[in-house]
């Protein structure tokens, strides 16, 4: 699972164009890791929430997905704000908005074998990572959390 940090703000400055012009470009990343990764399926959860479902994944495949995955949302071209709402920055500066995610990933049957146990677990994780700064990748397990 995968969620845009502070999009909030992109959105609140640019508009909701810009949030769907990004949300598009995630979705062009998930829709090439599908093309090149074996029983892959890209969805959207909610929100801006979205994610992987992989077929017979282990956890070193889970790992350099979340990672591929995170590299690419931080390379994506930086949005200049219209209405950044920093009040200690020069009103002629531009802000930049660079993008960044939270990812948490999970392997069923293996960190729970209640699949709605371990979707709503690994769901509530990504939120708990992202509200508190996000921009990381975490593994969630059933009686644990375990930070990559």
């Amino acid at each position: 699972m995968l969620k845009p940090d502070r999009f909030k703000i992109l959105v609140d400055s640019n508009g909701h164009s810009a949030g769907d012009e990004a949300m598009m470009k995630i979705a062009l990343i998930l829709k090439n890791i599908t093309r090149n990764t074996e029983h892959c399926w890209p969805l959207r959860f909610k929100s801006n929430e979205v994610g992987l479902i992989i077929n017979n994944c282990d956890a070193v495949q889970a790992l350099q997905i979340s990672e591929s995955l995170m590299q690419q949302i931080n390379a994506m071209e930086p949005v200049s704000l219209k209405n950044p709402h920093t009040a200690d920055s020069p009103q002629d500066e531009k802000q930049m908005f660079n993008f960044t995610a939270t990812i948490s990933w999970v392997i069923w049957p293996k960190d729970d074998d209640d699949w709605d146990n371990l979707f709503q677990g690994n769901y509530a994780n990504l939120l708990d990572n992202w509200k508190s700064g996000g921009e990381r990748i975490i593994h969630y397990l059933k009686n644990g959390i375990k930070n990559e």
